[in-house]
């Protein structure tokens, strides 16, 4: 079972495996979304899924394909919010926050 991420929500940590950054950019943002949808629903839940395919309806191919290159342990760096989401070089990924309905004073002070 390989890792791509993982999200508390309480805490509003993100932790990525740095093995992603040698993956396509569809794939990167697969798993950024797939972990802001976990500060929805945190847990794979019909609703959770459900928000995930409204919101990018290829993320089985993308995640199929990350699967398919997933050949080494998990290692992971922790990103607080502050630093993963919103200082972020990807504009998508603030495209991401914005389509959830999540804003930089309500993400970064969630608890």
């Amino acid at each position: 079972d390989t890792r791509w991420g993982s999200c508390l929500p309480q805490k509003a940590i993100i932790t990525l495996n740095r093995h992603l950054l040698e993956m396509p950019v569809s794939c990167i943002e697969y798993v950024v979304l797939h972990e802001f949808c976990h500060f929805l629903y945190p847990n794979h839940s019909k609703d959770f899924y459900a928000i995930l395919t409204t919101l990018m309806p290829d993320w089985q191919q993308r995640k199929k394909l990350l699967d398919k290159n997933a050949q080494f342990e998990f290692e992971h760096t922790v990103y607080e919010c502050k630093r993963a989401f919103f200082k972020t070089r990807s504009v998508q990924s603030m495209g991401i926050a914005q389509g959830l309905g999540i804003s930089q004073q309500a993400f970064c002070n969630a608890k």
